[in-house]
């Protein structure tokens, strides 16, 4: 190897760790997640189909999906099987006490 390309592999800075501006587990201001938990903050005790939701935050389907499993991994909802259609479909509501 040539002394100078060691030479500069030296003087190559280190990279430093940038903090994440998106952590895990922190509901972004705007996103999805929030617009799901603020429409069921809005009505608390009342439970909601998943097309509900959909038509209420104005969300596309996939997105209010991934915000109602982020939310429940969280624990920040309640989920119930939907006993007058399939129990395969479910309905939510705010967790009480939930922040």
């Amino acid at each position: 190897m040539n002394p100078w390309a060691s030479l500069m592999l030296l003087q190559v800075p280190s990279k430093r760790k940038l903090p994440n501006p998106h952590p895990p587990g922190v509901i972004l201001s705007g996103s999805a997640s929030d617009a799901v938990k603020r429409y069921l903050e809005a009505n608390p005790g009342k439970f909601f189909n998943r097309r509900q939701i959909i038509h209420a935050t104005g969300r596309t389907m996939k997105s209010v999906d991934a915000a109602l499993l982020f939310l429940r991994s969280l624990g920040l909802i309640d989920v119930i099987p939907d006993a007058a259609r399939c129990s395969r479909y479910l309905r939510y509501r705010i967790r009480e006490g939930a922040k």
